[in-house]
């Protein structure tokens, strides 16, 4: 699973960009939106990290080819005079873990949990709730996750947070 929001825009970098990914990626490209092919970039970035067919992939792996990935549309970006229009939040998901960064509007993280009828915490159930967007301070138990960061959310829900670089 891929989602951006943000305003994206790749002009003249785009077929730059395209280069750079496998082209047994790149004939699955079926439409042409600059978050599309963020998200070949990004896959172009995990296969070399090697961790493109692994149905287990470790959180660090993927935030680092998301690193990668962002890096690499920004220098081509920059390269054709972009510089006001970088990926909003990204997030990614194998269906087993997740990884959400925040590169422009607020990202909030609230940790969910049942309390059981002790009022102690009970953890039979666990979940994470990723909003984007808003403005203010973050209320009702949100965290605010820092610019330029990552939320890893594993395959039994611990959540870590971890700068964008590798």
């Amino acid at each position: 699973m891929y989602a951006q929001i943000g305003s994206l825009r790749l002009g003249d970098a785009a077929p730059r960009l395209l280069e750079r990914v496998p082209e047994y990626l790149r004939r699955n490209i079926k439409g042409r939106t600059p978050g599309e092919l963020m998200f070949h970039v990004f896959l172009a970035t995990l296969h070399d990290e090697g961790g493109i067919d692994d149905p287990n992939l470790p959180t660090q792996v993927t935030r680092r080819a998301l690193s990668a990935a962002i890096k690499l549309v920004a220098a081509e970006q920059a390269k054709v005079g972009i510089t006001d229009a970088p990926p909003g939040s990204i997030a990614l998901s194998n269906g087993r873990s997740m990884v959400v960064a925040r590169l422009g509007e607020p990202l909030r993280l609230r940790r969910l949990w049942v309390n059981n009828d002790k009022g102690e915490r009970d953890d039979s159930f666990r979940g994470v709730l990723l909003v984007s967007g808003g403005d203010g301070n973050p209320q009702d138990g949100f965290e605010d996750v820092p610019a330029t960061r990552a939320v890893m959310v594993s395959r039994d829900l611990q959540v870590s947070l971890a700068d964008l670089e590798p």
